[in-house]
């Protein structure tokens, strides 16, 4: 009895350890609106919530939050457990707010995200498999969460449970390398990330195109002027845009 009181006691320590493990070595400092907007979201998302906690119903937390940012309007789009959160938007171009749909898989999902949209993102749902202290073979409830904001590489979010210096529902500021080491060591390779914008990015991303070819048009067209007037010994200069 007391070799297993003392092997549990380990075990324990160990978990702990790793439960408070620092978010970060680097501090990164939160702009006062964005800890403000996290205050009122997480204000909204208990008052849909009849516990006084979200510990434990990570899933929960992510669906009141998506309801308390508008993302949802008036309703839950979904339920479901946190590994469940980015199969729920598989076949979602809009939800029931308005916002646009875009999903990216993997453990690099949130660098697609960037690359492909930008270093100045919203709204990010990120899915892991595993719950924590579960197996691949038994993964339970996995884990999900809300990133506010992702900018030049350091996402802005809360969790659904307190620990350390952290309590729930606070904005945490984490670089992307950090974060997605840390999580995934705990809760498996990342299922993915959801996007929810309220932009249709793209057709932001068409008509970027669109400008940067009728620029190159126009350059070409300058150039091709130029040279026939050079032969024709008019002096003029080129066309810039």
């Amino acid at each position: 009895m007391f070799i297993k009181n003392i092997k549990s006691l380990i075990l324990l320590v160990i978990s702990l350890a790793v439960f408070v493990t620092p978010v970060s070595a680097h501090e990164y400092e939160i702009p006062q609106e964005l800890i403000s907007y996290g205050q009122e979201v997480y204000s909204g998302a208990r008052s849909y919530f009849n516990r006084r906690s979200f510990s434990g119903y990570c899933g929960t937390y992510v669906r009141c939050q998506l309801r308390a940012m508008g993302i949802f309007d008036g309703e839950f789009d979904f339920r479901g457990n946190g590994n469940q959160w980015y199969s729920n938007f598989e076949d979602v171009q809009r939800t029931s707010g308005g916002y646009y749909v875009y999903r990216e898989s993997g453990s690099d999902c949130l660098y697609k995200l960037t690359e492909k949209y930008g270093n100045d993102l919203k709204n990010i749902v990120l899915s892991f498999p595993i719950q924590a202290g579960r197996s691949a073979r038994y993964p339970g409830a996995g884990h999900a969460f809300v990133i506010y904001e992702l900018k030049d590489g350091v996402a802005y979010y809360s969790e659904s449970f307190g620990y350390g210096k952290y309590r729930e529902g606070q904005i945490i500021a984490e670089d992307i390398d950090s974060l997605m080491e840390r999580y995934e060591r705990r809760h498996g390779s990342a299922n993915g990330a959801v996007l929810l914008s309220e932009y249709d990015l793209m057709a932001q991303e068409s008509d970027e195109l669109l400008i940067q070819e009728v620029k190159e048009t126009i350059e070409i067209l300058s150039d091709i002027n130029f040279i026939v007037a050079e032969f024709a010994g008019i002096s003029q200069s080129r066309v810039t845009v």
